[in-house]
């Protein structure tokens, strides 16, 4: 069975394995080489992230569309109480439905006009 590669991975890892197979067993190598590993490392992994994720994409995107874009300060307390109300109309509205549908004698009725009251 064949098994997928991912080639944004793929330079990382032979990154990695590159650095790896520097390393004799018996001589570890100086503090610094170890930082530059690291360094390099940390800027692929940075790469590849920055790649997979669209980050560079999104920012392209926004620069491109900017003028479509516009800052506003928000009443936080304006708002909460806005969604409130509208959560609460919507939430009234399913009451009086649920309410109609335990009060009919006719459950097929969808909307209360089509209820026959006796």
């Amino acid at each position: 069975m064949a098994t997928a590669v991912c080639p944004r991975g793929s330079a990382f890892v032979s990154l990695a394995l590159a650095m790896m197979s520097l390393v004799r067993a018996d001589v570890f190598p100086h503090p610094w080489t170890i930082k530059q590993w690291a360094g390099r490392l940390d800027r692929e992994l940075e790469r590849v992230v920055r790649q997979a994720s669209g980050v560079d994409q999104l920012k392209q995107l926004y620069t491109e569309h900017k003028h479509l874009f516009e800052v506003r300060r928000n009443d936080a307390q304006h708002l909460v109480e806005s969604v409130t109300g509208e959560i609460e109309k919507v939430l009234d509205k399913k009451v009086k439905a649920l309410e109609v549908s335990v009060t009919c004698p006719h459950f097929s009725c969808k909307v209360p006009s089509d209820c026959i009251q006796n």
